[in-house]
């Protein structure tokens, strides 16, 4: 398996070139399902989501496709993941897109379709990925099981003002009080790389570590 658990996307040459080596083909040849689904119940400017389809574009790929898993059937959007190389998940509204991935049967395809395609996950795109989604900034209580495609969690957004659940240290300390497992917290320029069983973050910011205690 094969993933690319970021923050705030392929901001910096380091986490894009970690996508090609992943995906082991030049950008022409490769072809990215884009799925945008988290964004649909955000209100507000959706700048930053462009931002990452222009990081495609501009890196060179063959195709973009856009396929909103809420929005058609599963004969529709299946065939469109099957014909990528990567599956991109952007980010938004983490809830309401691991509840995108359990109605449509997104959850039940994922281990198969990951056997030969690389996951790239964005601040909820890499939430959800996890073994459960407590550490989203949705406004809600409810705490929905992940992907657990990894055995560890993530805060992303380290440092930024505009989530002060990650603005400091101390305040992700407090949030990952009780967690059961390690939690890595994560600045907008980094990334967690996957290659099968082996694990390493990577980038050009900071992160920090927290073990369970």
């Amino acid at each position: 398996m094969k993933l690319l658990l970021t923050s705030g996307g392929l901001r910096n040459p380091t986490l894009i070139n970690a996508l090609l080596e992943l995906s082991d083909k030049p950008a022409s040849e490769i072809k990215v399902a884009f799925i945008p689904t988290a964004l649909n119940v955000e209100p507000g400017d959706k700048g930053w989501a462009i931002d990452q389809m222009l990081r495609l574009r501009d890196m060179g790929v063959a195709q973009i496709d856009i396929v909103d898993i809420s929005a058609t059937d599963k004969n529709v959007w299946l065939p469109r993941l099957e014909d990528s190389n990567v599956i991109f998940v952007n980010g938004g509204n983490t809830t309401y897109l691991m509840s995108c991935f359990t109605e449509s049967g997104l959850v039940d395809e994922i281990p198969r379709l990951l056997k030969d395609r690389v996951y790239v996950g964005v601040s909820a795109g890499s939430y959800v990925a996890t073994p459960d989604i407590r550490f989203n900034t949705d406004n809600t209580d409810k705490v929905l099981d992940g992907l657990n495609l990894v055995d560890f969690g993530l805060q992303v957004h380290l440092f930024s003002p505009k989530f002060p659940v990650a603005k400091s240290e101390d305040a992700v300390r407090e949030r990952v009080k009780g967690c059961p497992y390690t939690v890595y917290a994560l600045d907008d320029q980094m990334a967690v790389k996957i290659t099968d069983n082996e694990m390493e973050i990577i980038g050009e910011g900071r992160y920090l570590t927290f073990e369970p205690k």
